[in-house]
C-alpha cells in the first residue's frame, strides 16, 4: 500500500499506511544497565528487547539509554513550541493552528494533531523583550496560575480566560470583555494550572529526543527494521513514525531505573559562603537554566551550589549509580568546585583528583557499585575560587536495580 508521509519539523508523521523513505546506516550507542556500551545500526527495538546489527538481543529492562553515535543532546526549542504538562516539547506552526472546543489543533502541513487543552501547559512563540527564555519558561512551568496569562512581546500581559486561538490571533476574556491579540504581538500563553491534567504513563514508556530538540514520550515504540523506521503511539494518542536519522536519543523508562530528581532526598543541606542560600535544583541548574554538560542538554539531573550535601535512602534496593558531573556551562569560566560521592558515609573513588572547572574538556563520569548500600550522598564543595560561580551540574543521575 502506498501512502503519504510528511516531514514535520524534524520528524516523520504517518498520514496513512506505511510507505516511507529509507534512512540506512544510522548508528547508535546503546548503553546497558551495567554501563557497557555498544555501537552499531539497530536491528531490533521493541518491548521484548534491543539488538544491534550482528549482536545479541538484550531485554529492554537491561538497556539504560540509547544515543545517536557522535551526536549531541540538542537544547530545548525556545521559539514556536508547545510545552505539555509532562514536559514534552512539540513544534508549533503559526498557520492553521487553533483552539476549538477544548482541544488544541496543530496543523502541520496536511497532518493534524489534536490535544486536550488540559494537557497543554505553555504555548511559547518567542521571549518577551529583554527576557531570558530559559528562565521564564522554567518559572512558568513550575509556577501556579488560577487564570490563563497571555504575555506580549512588549512585556505587557493579559490575565483572564482563553476563548480561542484562530486566524485572527489569541482571544482572551478579561474584565467581562473579549480581546483578540494578533499572534505577531504574542510572546507566550501560560494556561491556568488549576485546569491542567498530568499524564500517568504505565511502565515501560519511551522518552524520545529528536534532533530539532523536540521531546516526546511514547506509550509504545518499536523499530520496523524492514522499513527502517520507528513507529509508536505518544502518551497523548498520536501515532507517529520516525526515521532513525531524526532521533537524537531514546531513554527507555522502566522499573529498573530511578532518577535521583524523581526521588525525595533523605536530607539536603546547604552551607552558605556568606548569607545567600541555594536550594537543590531538580532537572535544572541552580539558576533555572537547562542542564547543559559539555554541549549536551540533559532532561534529568540535579543542580547544586557549593557547599551543599544531598543524601538519598537506598535501602539496599539498587545495584549501580551513574552520573556525569561538570561545572555549569551557563556560568563564566571562573567557577571551580570539588565533588565527592559517599556510600554509607564512606567516600568513594570517583577519579576526581582535582577540582572541577569550566576549563575541563570532559565531564567527570561516575559509575559506582551500590549493592547493599543504605545511603548515597553527593557533595558539592568549594574549589579554589570559593563561592564564586561554584555551581555544578549532576546530569543523568540514575540508580539501577
Amino acid at each position: 500500500m502506498t501512502s503519504r508521509v510528511l516531514i514535520v519539523s524534524g520528524f516523520w508523521l504517518v498520514v496513512s499506511g506505511f510507505s516511507v523513505a529509507q534512512d540506512h546506516g544510522v548508528t547508535f550507542l546503546v548503553q546497558n544497565t551495567e554501563g557497557t556500551p555498544g555501537t552499531g545500526v539497530l536491528q531490533q527495538f521493541d518491548a521484548q528487547g534491543v539488538r544491534l546489527r550482528g549482536g545479541v538481543t538484550q531485554p529492554l529492562t537491561d538497556v539504560a539509554r540509547i544515543r545517536r553515535h557522535l551526536g549531541v543532546l540538542p537544547p530545548f526549542p525556545r521559539r514556536n513550541v508547545v510545552i505539555l504538562t509532562n514536559g514534552n516539547h512539540l513544534p508549533w506552526a503559526d498557520k492553521d493552528s487553533r483552539l476549538e472546543e477544548g482541544r488544541l489543533h496543530l496543523t502541520l502541513a496536511e497532518a493534524k494533531v489534536r490535544l486536550p487543552r488540559s494537557f497543554v501547559s505553555i504555548i511559547w512563540l518567542a521571549p518577551p523583550d529583554g527576557m531570558d527564555a530559559n528562565l521564564m519558561v522554567n518559572r512558568l512551568i513550575r509556577g501556579r496560575r488560577p487564570l490563563d496569562v497571555l504575555y506580549l512581546r512588549n512585556n505587557d500581559r493579559l490575565k483572564g480566560r482563553l476563548l480561542e486561538i484562530g486566524e485572527k490571533g489569541f482571544t482572551m476574556e478579561t474584565g467581562n470583555r473579549a480581546l483578540t491579540i494578533d499572534a505577531a504581538r504574542v510572546a507566550c500563553l501560560a494556561l491556568n494550572t488549576d485546569l491542567q491534567a498530568r499524564f500517568r504513563p504505565v511502565l515501560p514508556y519511551y522518552h524520545v529526543i529528536l534532533e530539532d530538540g523536540s521531546r516526546l514520550d511514547f506509550a509504545s515504540f518499536k523499530l520496523d527494521a524492514s522499513a527502517d523506521r520507528f513507529e509508536g503511539k505518544t502518551l497523548f494518542g498520536a501515532r507517529l513514525a520516525l526515521l532513525p536519522g531524526r532521533i537524537a536519543a531514546i531513554d527507555p523508562r522502566h522499573d529498573r531505573i530511578d532518577y535521583l530528581s524523581d526521588l525525595k532526598p533523605k536530607q539536603y543541606e546547604h552551607t552558605p559562603y556568606l548569607d545567600l542560600t541555594w536550594p537543590l535544583a531538580l532537572d535544572t541548574t541552580v539558576t533555572g537554566q537547562p542542564l547543559v554538560v559539555h554541549g549536551d542538554t540533559f532532561d534529568k539531573g540535579l543542580g547544586m551550589h557549593a557547599k551543599s550535601v544531598v543524601s538519598y535512602d537506598l535501602k539496599g534496593r539498587y545495584r549501580r549509580f551513574d552520573a556525569l558531573a561538570a561545572m555549569d556551562a551557563h556560568v563564566a569560566p571562573k567557577g571551580t568546585a570539588r565533588v565527592r560521592v559517599l556510600i554509607d558515609g564512606k567516600e568513594q573513588d570517583i577519579g576526581a583528583k582535582k577540582e572541577l572547572s569550566a576549563r575541563d574538556e570532559l565531564p567527570l563520569v561516575i559509575q559506582l557499585d551500590v549493592r547493599k548500600a543504605r545511603v548515597l550522598t553527593l557533595v558539592t564543595d568549594f574549589g579554589s575560587a570559593g563561592d564564586v560561580q561554584a555551581r555544578v551540574n549532576w546530569a543523568d543521575c540514575r540508580l539501577t536495580r
